[in-house]
């Protein structure tokens, strides 16, 4: 039977849903959170065999820098193949269709940050060529304080979000927010919050939120391999990047 490839629509939610916690095994209320925020049915690419939902992936907008320029950038996420399927070039078929997409809304590039070392050599047949870093941050001072009314902090990402070229329309609502952070530490310094997710065993930091451009006391302490590009128009040089790693942003917008 022949693959079919369509964007997302309401009526296909449920099997988004299906083969997404078929393949990530994420809770239904991550899941929920993702569709009720993220999820835009024209940055969605699904294919089709017949009624079945085999493979699927998402896509972002992303604030990101070069060098002090902003580029416009997408960023792949949610890619999903049913385990039946793979092997059978349905993220091939659908990557494709994207690519076209992206170029004919004038995209520069699409990142992807791959779970896995090994998907990093998948990314790179698709013409994912630049490897990025992410920073992890200690920090190096005690005059923090630790936040627990995260209505603050939503209402700091609120006004910032207002001031943005994005408007308010990614922004999660202040309960959904509180919900999907509950296992997350915040702390204050100054007017600025800092936010922390736990990860194998330790908190690592994940997010500054500075309304008022003030910076926040962290140490640079380490970092790995995260993230890769794909340039659609020859924007990005791979030897700048290289050089440049601290500079580069991709903090979803």
């Amino acid at each position: 039977m022949p693959i079919t490839v369509k964007h997302g629509s309401k009526k296909s939610i449920p099997l988004m849903k299906e083969l997404w916690r078929e393949v990530f095994h994420d809770s239904d209320e991550f899941i929920d959170t993702f569709f009720s925020t993220f999820y835009r049915p024209r940055r969605t690419l699904l294919a089709f065999e017949g009624k079945e939902l085999v493979s699927m992936l998402f896509c972002m907008d992303v604030g990101a820098r070069y060098f002090r320029k902003k580029v416009k950038c997408a960023y792949l996420y949610g890619v999903a193949t049913k385990l039946s399927e793979r092997r059978r070039g349905h993220f091939r078929m659908l990557h494709e269709r994207l690519i076209e997409e992206l170029r004919a809304r004038h995209y520069d590039a699409v990142l992807v940050m791959p779970a896995e070392d090994s998907l990093f050599n998948f990314y790179k047949d698709f013409g994912y060529t630049i490897s990025l870093k992410r920073f992890e941050y200690a920090l190096t001072t005690s005059d923090i304080e630790e936040v627990h009314d995260l209505s603050e902090i939503w209402q700091a990402k609120r006004e910032l979000f207002k001031k943005s070229n994005y408007g308010l329309q990614v922004l999660e609502t202040e309960a959904q927010f509180i919900e999907s952070r509950k296992d997350h530490k915040f702390f204050r310094y100054g007017s600025s919050y800092l936010a922390f997710a736990k990860e194998k065993g330790r908190y690592v930091l994940y997010e500054t939120i500075c309304p008022n451009g003030e910076g926040v006391p962290v140490e640079r302490t380490h970092y790995e391999r995260s993230a890769q590009l794909y340039d659609l128009n020859g924007v990005m040089d791979a030897e700048l990047l290289e050089k440049q790693k601290p500079e580069l942003s991709y903090l979803l917008n």
